[in-house]
């Protein structure tokens, strides 16, 4: 008998290396499908986590916003008041009290004196008046030195000083804030 060669080939079932590397393919499979359902669940996890913080977090910002609102109506009020009172405080400093100064000006009447002219500025007091005599003058003058040093008024100037034939002084004073 002949034997040929047949090129049918005859099926002799898998082979040993097809065999492994088809169970190394379904362990393989597995192994990816347990990482990834491992994966997916810590996702989930953290995503119910986070979200969870989240609608915490959002509830103690909208809590903190209302509050912030609360105190910026107190701040603004606050600021509104100390600017007022600034402004008070500045404007008393600047202000100019006639009241006090007349006050403070009566204080430089001296017996024999007595004034024509009572001018009010400002910064200065201007008065004209007249002195009965020699004595009444030197009182005068005495009562200013005394008002200079507790420091009423800044400065004075006692001009225009004349005598008239009856023996009065006619006087002017100005005494600067």
């Amino acid at each position: 008998m002949k034997k040929g060669i047949s090129l049918i080939q005859v099926d002799k079932g898998p082979s040993e290396t097809s065999k492994k590397i088809k169970k190394l393919s379904i362990y393989s499979s597995l192994f990816f499908l347990v990482i990834t359902i491992i994966v997916s669940a810590g996702t989930l996890y953290f995503y119910v986590l986070t979200n969870n913080n989240l609608s915490e977090n959002t509830n103690k910002l909208s809590d903190l916003k209302s509050e912030i609102k609360k105190l910026e109506k107190k701040e603004i009020y606050l600021v509104t008041v100390a600017n007022r009172i600034d402004s008070i405080e500045n404007i008393n400093k600047i202000r100019f009290l006639p009241s006090k100064i007349i006050n403070e000006t009566i204080a430089l009447i001296v017996p024999g004196f007595s004034f024509s002219t009572f001018e009010l500025s400002t910064n200065k007091v201007r008065i004209e008046g007249r002195c009965d005599g020699l004595a009444s003058l030197a009182s005068l003058n005495e009562k200013i030195d005394q008002v200079k040093m507790e420091k009423v008024f800044s400065d004075y100037s006692l001009s225009d000083i004349n005598r008239a034939k009856n023996g009065e002084y006619s006087v002017a004073l100005t005494l600067y804030k």
